[in-house]
């Protein structure tokens, strides 16, 4: 294992390690406060981070809708395949052909968080040009505000919600990637690039040391003789 391969897996470990105790702090911390403040306000921070949640996940469904299966799909595998590639830089004699098709899994699943992002905003447009625009006598009949907000409650809000965290999520993904495992990537390619050289040395080596073997062995011959 080449010593810049641990150097990244570590710094990565202890950010990742940084950032859970980051959190877990932060989560005492607010803990803590609930159980300090007397009952009323208690209970009131209790609703008020509840409603909080509430309105969170009506902003996401509002404006992602059936996206956030995909989406949520595609970043759990990324997940997985981000944990397995980091594990697999980490062994001491790491297999070449599993690190490759890894991070090909890796690229794919950032291909496939953009290419839902594009798919789900031209869904959006249709649905909310066909609900916006399909009745026509309904449309000349109403204003231009009124067509507008027909648009966005066709899907137009879905449209430009899934193409920004489609393409947020899939240039993180690559960026991520670049960051925790970059260093370490580049050292196995060029390891893996200098092989054949080194094993031609390597060979050349064994000539040369049988070729001074045998000459000695004759020198021997020769001075017995």
């Amino acid at each position: 294992m080449h010593p810049q391969h641990l150097v990244s897996a570590s710094g990565a470990t202890r950010l990742f390690g940084g950032l859970l105790l980051g959190w877990l702090l932060t989560g005492g911390i607010f803990v803590l406060m609930l159980l300090a403040l007397p009952g009323l306000e208690l209970a009131a921070s209790l609703q008020s981070a509840r409603m909080f949640v509430q309105d969170a996940w009506l902003f996401i469904e509002t404006n992602l809708r059936a996206s956030i299966l995909p989406f949520t799909a595609v970043l759990l595998v990324w997940l997985t395949q981000f944990a397995r590639l980091r594990q697999l830089l980490g062994d001491e004699d790491p297999s070449f052909a599993r690190i490759v098709r890894t991070e090909q899994a890796l690229e794919q699943c950032a291909g496939l968080f953009f290419g839902i992002g594009v798919v789900w905003t031209a869904i959006g447009m249709r649905d909310a040009l066909l609900f916006a625009l399909g009745d026509q006598d309904l449309v000349q009949s109403q204003s231009a505000f009124s067509v507008l907000q027909r648009l966005v409650d066709g899907g137009i809000l879905l449209a430009l919600s899934t193409t920004i965290v489609g393409a947020v999520g899939g240039y993180l993904m690559r960026i991520a990637k670049s960051v925790f495992l970059g260093s370490g990537l580049v050292c196995l390619y060029m390891a893996e690039a200098g092989r054949p050289d080194r094993e031609q040395l390597e060979s050349l080596q064994r000539i040369e040391r049988k070729l001074s073997a045998l000459d000695r062995g004759g020198n021997e011959r020769k001075g017995q003789t």
